[in-house]
């Protein structure tokens, strides 16, 4: 937990740095600071990307991975739909369950830029 609560308190400092742009995470499994209506998250767009098992009820089980990317919401708009998938294989499995990974075009809402 403690841990835990430090990556937390990271996370959470850095969402409310309103002069980064993007912020991507992986294997950040705690979902508490991007949940709907969070405080955090006000300026905040997420795409996420998740492979393997589960998270549910607080309990995860392996193998599990994340991807997440947020996207500060005054300077960027999402251009369609986020991408992502899993680029990695664990365990018996046939299929690509791990090394989750997500991409996301935006274009900066004042300019050009994208």
């Amino acid at each position: 937990p403690k841990c835990r609560n430090g990556a937390e308190r990271l996370v959470k400092s850095w969402l409310k740095d309103q002069s980064l742009d993007f912020l991507g995470l992986e294997l950040f499994y705690d979902d508490g600071p991007f949940k709907a209506g969070a405080e955090e998250m006000a300026n905040w767009l997420l795409s996420k990307q998740a492979c393997g098992g589960s998270s549910d009820k607080g309990s995860i089980t392996f193998p599990y991975d994340i991807a997440r990317l947020l996207v500060n919401n005054d300077r960027w708009e999402l251009l369609g739909e986020a991408t992502g998938g899993c680029a990695g294989i664990k365990g018996n499995s046939t299929e690509p369950n791990y090394r989750a990974f997500v991409a996301q075009a935006v274009k900066r809402k004042v300019g050009e830029e994208r």
